[in-house]
């Protein structure tokens, strides 16, 4: 973990589920799974069945104030890590299979996006996180250590991005 800030995850769930205001939503690869962030700094993990049926699995604590944005941060089959961020500048890296903080980092930047980029290097698959949100730049992080590995900036415009996408081609 960076810094002296540690974060322990308690997951805790009762016969009914907390009600909480939605800031953040996203599904899993396998369909199994639906991640919301809300306003608190709650993230709740849902399990989806096969016939959409949606049940509570656990609630994580990890954020101090709201979540901006959700996002998938490994793309192996299994493994599900998934990262947060919230206002404050906090990203926290979990495991979705029990619901552990693996890693947890603040910036001094708030978040409004975080796209996963996934790329090979010889035989050994790495990820990376394109951070986009209320700064003049796109962070470029490392997906399973959540340090920023470098920014790309424009000299000419610094306030050029507003939103981004990945798109690959299939060409090789």
């Amino acid at each position: 973990m960076a810094g002296n800030s540690l974060v322990l995850p308690i997951v805790l769930w009762g016969r009914k589920a907390p009600t909480h205001c939605i800031s953040a939503v996203l599904l899993t690869d396998d369909g199994s799974t639906i991640v919301t962030g809300c306003h608190d700094g709650q993230i709740c993990l849902w399990d989806l069945s096969a016939e959409l049926e949606v049940n509570p699995r656990a609630l994580l604590f990890g954020h101090t104030a709201s979540i901006t944005c959700l996002s998938k941060a490994c793309a192996s089959s299994d493994k599900q890590y998934i990262v947060s961020a919230s206002e404050s500048g906090e990203m926290c890296l979990w495991d979705v299979n029990d619901g552990r903080c693996i890693e947890f980092t603040k910036l001094a930047c708030t978040h409004t996006g975080i796209q996963f980029y996934q790329f090979s290097v010889g035989n050994q698959r790495e990820g990376r996180l394109l951070c986009h949100g209320h700064y003049p730049e796109i962070l470029v992080v490392d997906a399973t250590s959540l340090e920023v590995l470098y920014s790309l900036v424009s000299k000419i415009s610094p306030d050029w991005i507003s939103s981004m996408s990945i798109i690959r081609s299939n060409r090789t």
